[in-house]
């Protein structure tokens, strides 16, 4: 008896898992950056806070805090720059992620597409176990 097959779909090849990119949570935490903002900023910016420590890092003029003191609004868009440069990068990881353009109704018919192919199988192998 002849299995009906349905036509191939994108399915993907399991030797392509090696190639994903290694996703850290830490990719995707800029909470604690943003939080570290925010809290600055509603510091008061009296002389009792310990003055800001800032080192410039690298050849491209950034500068990093240890996160303590109070931040100026004026300062907003400099700090604010780690958090938005961190958003950037997951998204680009996101995007570099197999199927992601795909809809959850494309999904959907895969994921029927397999178990019709898995049930095929089964009944397959109970005809060949007599």
């Amino acid at each position: 008896m002849a299995v009906p097959t349905a036509a191939p779909s994108p399915t993907p090849n399991p030797d392509a898992n090696d190639a994903l990119p290694q996703l850290t949570p830490e990719t995707f935490d800029f909470m604690p950056p943003l939080h570290e903002i925010l809290s600055r900023l509603l510091l008061p910016s009296g002389g009792l806070q310990a003055p800001l420590a800032v080192e410039a890092s690298g050849t491209n003029g950034e500068i990093s805090s240890d996160g303590t003191g109070h931040l100026d609004i004026q300062e907003l868009g400099a700090a604010a720059n780690v958090v938005k440069v961190k958003i950037q990068k997951a998204r680009q990881e996101v995007k570099g992620l197999p199927d992601v353009d795909r809809s959850i109704e494309e999904q959907r018919d895969e994921i029927e597409e397999l178990e019709d192919r898995i049930e095929a199988m089964k009944n397959m192998l109970k005809q060949l176990g007599g």
